[in-house]
């Protein structure tokens, strides 16, 4: 690949955003399937040391999204890729307060648990 599709690894990163239910860490397989397997942006050791580094350094899991976009596009597109993060969790978070009872009620809870 000799030129940065940008736009696709932006759709791509957007999509398994919306599907990280289980964390950050739940679309590391398939960020790396993408980045390095597919479309041979990184090699395996060039990934390895941008994970690690994002596990080593203090903040949030999701960092080596943010580190990844850094080492291809530059720090803007490190900071679209961590604000894909965000902003799907703000999506999510936005339709589950839609579908919350506006009338104070308590939501339903599961069947089966003692009142």
């Amino acid at each position: 690949m000799d030129r940065l599709d940008l736009g696709g690894l932006f759709i791509h990163f957007l999509i398994l955003w919306f599907l990280a239910i289980g964390g950050p860490s739940t679309i590391l397989p398939d960020i790396h399937r993408y980045v390095v397997e597919v479309h041979h942006l990184l090699t395996n050791a060039q990934f390895a040391e941008i994970y690690t580094l994002a596990q080593v350094a203090p903040g949030p899991n999701a960092m080596y999204v943010t580190l990844i976009g850094w080492h291809l596009a530059g720090w803007v597109w490190g900071l679209v890729a961590l604000m894909l993060g965000v902003a799907s969790a703000a999506v999510v978070l936005a339709m589950r307060q839609r579908t919350t009872p506006a009338t104070g009620e308590k939501p339903v809870e599961p069947s089966g648990r003692a009142a």
